[in-house]
């Protein structure tokens, strides 16, 4: 549910937000973490992307060769000169999982980082998703959707008034919706 502080708990998780109280312990070095939104940065995204790399230590080959590959994957390489800022917020999305994956983390966090992808993007986001589990690193993600990457997971968990839980089956039901068309055809054309 949205405001229960599911975007808090993976900025603490990420390093990039104190805990109220208790300790994070265990945080790999490499982290890297994809929030549901990129502000609209006024830089060219492959200026950035260079910069993001610069800062991961990539050299600047390394980094142009791997941005260029991820926007190509990401089918966004044609926006490569444009202005971050001036990006549909899909591209922009894709953006920020690239400047991400640049440098292969460790623990790559995903808050909401599907939600503004077209379908092709969040299949490729859902496959990063599992190339990162599969080369050893671990992913931390929060989607509205129940069944993301649900035969992937190793472990599922509920945050409900400020308390974090292991989920259960019961938290995963939808409810049923019925609805009533008022002179629609029987049986429905189909």
């Amino acid at each position: 549910y949205n405001g229960t502080g599911k975007s808090t708990l993976m900025r603490i998780i990420a390093g990039a937000h104190r805990p109220g109280r208790g300790t994070i312990t265990g945080r790999p070095e490499r982290v890297a973490y994809v929030p549901g939104q990129l502000p609209p940065l006024p830089f060219k995204v492959h200026d950035y992307l260079r910069h993001c790399g610069r800062i991961h230590g990539l050299s600047p080959e390394e980094s142009d060769e791997r941005a260029l590959a991820w926007l190509e994957r990401f089918e966004a390489l044609g926006y490569r000169k444009h202005r971050i800022g001036d990006l549909s917020r899909g591209t922009a999305q894709k953006v920020a999982i690239v400047q991400e994956v640049l440098a292969e983390p460790d623990l790559l966090i995903l808050d909401e980082a599907w939600t503004s992808l077209d379908t092709y993007g969040q299949d490729q986001l859902d496959e990063v998703a599992r190339d990162v589990a599969r080369r050893g690193a671990r992913l931390v993600f929060v989607d509205h959707d129940p069944q993301r990457l649900a035969d992937d997971a190793t472990d599922a968990y509920v945050l409900r008034d400020g308390i974090l839980s292991h989920a259960s089956a019961v938290d995963f039901e939808m409810p049923l919706v019925l609805i009533d068309l008022e002179n629609a055809p029987w049986p429905w054309p189909g």
